[in-house]
Parts: structure tokens; sequence; C-alpha cells
């Protein structure tokens, strides 16, 4: 067989015409038909690079130059008869090539990961189920093995990702590629999964940018103190001291929780679920750090601000409006309507109190809306959130509206009629307040609490008798307060000396002052006050000013005496 390929080669290698006799000769190509004689020039078609045309395999005097009959493509004449197939080594290419019967290479993908096995591959015209036209894959029998399976790592590499997260195992099976995943079942750990803390490969389960400070073994420390918890990482309250202190900021409002989950740093905000009250929320009050509410931005705490948020709760501010940011102490003074008890022709007027002495100061007279003098006597006002002014009227037995909003400047107010009369002639309530959620109260001389509807001046709802451990309260004179603090509705009552804090729904009626030691006639009339600066109650008795502290057995302070007999006491705003 040597002897008769190197005859051929020399042959095609000189240029010289090559024959076959009939029958044909052997010549190791497996030819089912002789090939014809030609030469150059012989046959037409033919080319200057002398051909030989065999069956379906043309060759070049180059190409036969360098191959050997029978044997593999790669072979050279150097080598020996070989019957082997495919590559000189005998193995599969990664890559299917053209098989020598003409068919493509196709390997099994035992764990349908789109490589296939290297070690299973063969030559196919058609696809063969279960196998791919590749040899790629380094651990056929793990789908999450394959090349470019953790692009963070190498796009190209055979490497494991078990848990997806484009990152390499750094400790995977006996021929896969290593990659830097020091935790490749937790795709919350990956080289760089803290951004905060980029050279770790830490792990980041609640996605705050930083790592847990106790993660699983093999798993690089980080700084977060609550992993599970986004809400909590060095920095998260940036107004506290140090900045940098591993609190939890639920809020968003810069003040870490006072009162944290365990492991967490405690910060300094009493309510770590409203972002209206942190330490300095309302620098007006004194001290101006106190931890408290100021939803409506003018500088004042919410009196009575309610929470929690996992903290003791804000502290009470002195802002008994805080929806309202044109109501607070630096826009509301004391006042009393006078005079007590004028005639038809007397000039109605709204009087500022000085609460230093009890000073009174003119300051805005009261018309009809037709410019003239009101035939009213007025014996008790309140105020509501909206800045809506209502008073009693005696004389009319009407509920009235009092608006100088737009005149103030200008000294000037008008008094309205806020609906039709409530009540026959003769019935005398004695006192009126809204309460924190708007409803607004009175006092009869029957001894009841009844309601009213600001918007139709009308009596609503059932009258509910005042008593104290199911004895009758005798209300004679009477002024009312609210405390926005407590959320206490108050009673001065002339006839026994007493300030009470009323049931709103019950009517029971708790002693909160017996001032009777500290005073001699009954009290006529009466009007009453609550300062939330303070937390104390102003008192009136007809001619003088007391200041009284309600939860304590304080002797009450004389303020003053007023220039004339004064029936109510109340805030209203200033000019604006």
């Amino acid at each position: 067989m040597r002897n008769l390929s190197w005859s051929i080669l020399g042959a095609l290698a000189c240029g010289l015409p090559v024959a076959c006799a009939d029958p044909c000769i052997d010549d190791g190509l497996g030819q089912a038909i002789c090939p014809t004689q030609n030469s150059a020039g012989d046959t037409e078609g033919a080319t200057d690079s002398s051909s030989a045309t065999m069956g379906s395999v043309t060759m070049s005097s180059a190409t036969a130059a360098t191959m050997t009959m029978g044997m593999s493509g790669s072979q050279t004449s150097g080598e020996t008869d070989s019957d082997t197939e495919g590559t000189a080594d005998g193995t599969a290419e990664g890559t299917a090539t053209q098989g020598e019967t003409g068919g493509s290479l196709w390997c099994v993908d035992a764990d349908g990961d789109g490589y296939g096995d290297p070690d299973q591959c063969q030559n196919s015209d058609e696809p063969i189920d279960g196998s791919v036209p590749n040899g790629d894959d380094c651990d056929d029998s793990n789908p999450a093995t394959f090349p470019g399976a953790a692009p963070n790592d190498d796009p190209d590499a055979c490497m494991q990702d078990e848990d997806d997260d484009d990152w390499g195992d750094d400790m995977p099976p006996p021929g896969v590629d290593p990659g830097t995943d020091c935790l490749d079942e937790d795709d919350t750990v990956s080289p760089g999964a803290a951004e905060n803390e980029p050279r770790l490969c830490a792990q980041d389960e609640d996605d705050d940018g930083w790592g847990d400070d106790m993660p699983p073994p093999g798993v690089d420390p980080g700084s977060d103190c609550a992993d599970d918890n986004p809400n909590a990482f060095p920095g998260a309250a940036e107004e506290e001291d140090p900045p940098d202190l591993c609190a939890e900021d639920e809020d968003g409002d810069g003040w870490g929780d006072l009162d944290p989950p365990p492991g967490v740093e405690p910060g300094n905000d009493c309510d770590d679920e409203n972002a209206d009250a942190f330490p300095g929320a309302a620098p007006n009050e004194d001290p101006p750090d106190l931890c408290t509410v100021d939803a409506d931005g003018d500088g004042w705490g919410d009196a009575n601000p309610g929470g929690g948020g996992g903290g003791p709760g804000p502290q009470s501010g002195s802002d008994c409006y805080d929806a309202n940011p044109d109501l607070n102490p630096d826009t509301l003074q004391l006042t009393a309507f006078a005079p007590y008890q004028g005639g038809p022709g007397a000039v109605r007027t709204i009087q500022t109190i000085d609460p230093a002495n009890a000073d009174l100061n003119l300051f805005v007279t009261l018309t009809t809306p037709m410019g003239g003098i009101p035939n009213v006597n007025l014996v008790s006002a309140t105020l509501n959130e909206a800045g809506e002014i209502f008073a009693s009227d005696l004389t009319n037995v009407q509920l009235v509206t009092a608006d100088y909003a737009g005149t103030c400047m200008m000294g000037q107010g008008v008094l309205a009629p806020a609906g039709m009369p409530y009540a026959p002639a003769g019935t005398v309530v004695c006192g009126l307040e809204f309460d924190g959620a708007g409803t607004l109260y009175g006092i009869d001389l029957n001894d009841t609490l009844r309601t009213f509807d600001p918007a139709t001046g009308q009596l609503t709802g059932m009258p509910i008798p005042l008593q104290d451990g199911g004895v009758p309260i005798n209300v004679t004179s009477c002024g009312m307060a609210y405390d926005c603090t407590g959320d206490r509705l108050l009673l001065a009552n002339g006839g026994d000396w007493s300030i009470y804090e009323i049931d709103r729904v019950t009517g029971q009626s708790t002693v909160l002052r017996d001032l009777d030691p500290f005073f001699g006639p009954q009290w006529t009339p009466v009007g009453l006050e609550y300062d939330p600066v303070s937390g104390n109650a102003y008192l009136s008795i007809g001619p003088s000013l007391w200041e009284v502290e309600l939860d304590s057995a304080a002797p009450p302070v004389l303020v003053g005496n007023f220039a004339q007999t004064v029936s109510n006491l109340q805030y209203l705003p200033i000019c604006q």
C-alpha cells in the first residue's frame, strides 16, 4: 500500500497523467468509478493544478502530496497506517465538525444546560435527541455548571453558580473552574454584594448596601448590625452622634429609634414611625431639642402628639392646633368679650388680657353685618382648629360667629348668627368649648352636657347629666376649657369652687381642684382657659384673674384685678 501511495503522489507532483487499467487498480481510495485519464489541457474545465476526480472526492496535486491513501487528513507521509477517524488523538473536538462520513458531531447534554459532555459525542447527519452540537460542559451532571455560568467572574470560564447570582463557586467540584463566591448556596452573598463594603465577599440579606456583621461561616463579616432590617445600618440615622451609628431609622427623619430591636444601637428618636417626630422638631419649645411632633411646621410641638413607634412616644409640646400653622402660642393671645351683661346700646368689644397683670386692652370692636351695634350678651366663646370663633349669646339664645380676620388691623370685627335660636328664651348655656375632635360642647343650667352643630347652630344629641359618683352636680355659673395636652374637657363650677374633668360619654365629673379653702363668695361670672405652655389654667371669677395648677395642690396665684367684670376667657388669634 505504501509503495502505491507514493507512486500516485509522485505522479501527481510531477504533473503526469494518472491512468487506471480495467479492472481498476485498488488505489486505497475506495473508488466506485475509475477516474478517467487526463492531463493538463486534455479535459474541458481542467485547471493548471492537475486534479484527480475520485468519486465525490476531488484532490489537487498539492493536497494529494500531503495525504496518504487510507489515512486521516492530519497524518503525514512519515506516519504509519491507521484506521482512526476524527482528530489525530482520537478525541472529539469542543465544537461540532463535519465527520468523515459527512455528518456533524453531537454530544449528550444530560443536565439540559445547553452544553454537551465531551466524553459522549458522535457524528450524525441529523440532530440526536438529548444532544447538542458542542462538547463544552465541564460537569454535565449539574445544570448550574457550564461555560459563562458566572459572567461576573469570567464570561467564558466553565464555572458553577448554584445560587444564580452570576458569581462562581470558590470551591467547586474537580474539573470545574473556581470562582470567587464564598457561599454559592445563597444569592445574597457574593463579592461586592454589600456595595458600601465592596472589597468583601459579604452577605447583604436586606439589600441596604451593608454586609452582615455575623454572617455564616466562610463569609466575610461586614458592619450591618441587623441584616434582616433595611432601615438599620451604619449611618442610617445621620443626625445622631456619631453619624455612623448602626441605628434604625424607620421613618427616614435622620434620627435613630430610641428603643430599637436587639443588636441595634439606640438613637434619640422617641417615635420612629413618625417622620414629624424627632429631637428638635419644634425649635420654639423649651428645651428646643424636645423630642416632639410638629406636623404643621410652625416650630411648635403638638400638645397631644400620641404615637409611640417602638419608643416612649413624643413629648407634648405647646401647640393645641398642630394641623394649622397659623394657630400656635406665637399667634394666639388671651382675650375676653366685653362688657359683661351690657345693655342694648353698649358697644361690644374683644379685649386682650395681659397674663402678667390682668390688664385689659381694646383689640377689636364688634358690629352687626350691617354695621350696627349687636344686641347680645356674650358669656362664653371658643375657637376651633380652622380658626373659627363661636360665642354663646344669652340674649337671643343663639350661637354667633365672630370674624375679624380681614379687618383686624383696623380694629373691626363682625358678629353674625350661626343659625336660628337653639332653645327657648331664658335658656342659659354658661360654657362653650371645642375638644380635640372638633365637637362643640356646652353646659346648661339644667346641669347637663350638651353638644352643638357649628354649621347650623343647633343643639344635637341627648343631654348628658353631670354627676360625681352618681351624685348630681349643681352648676350655678360656669366656665369651660379644653386641656389639649391631656385631652380633658374642663369645667369650673362657681357653685362649689371646683374645677372638674368631664367624661364626654357618661357625664362623670371628677374633681381636679377643690379651691374652696382659697375663696370666699361663690364665683360669678366664671371664665376658664387652659394654657398649653405652662400646663396651668387661667380662672376668672368676675373681677379678678387667677392662675391655677391643675394637677397639684398648690394654691392659686392671683394674676391681677380686671378694670371691669369679665365673664369668659379664650385664646384667640392676633392680627396677622
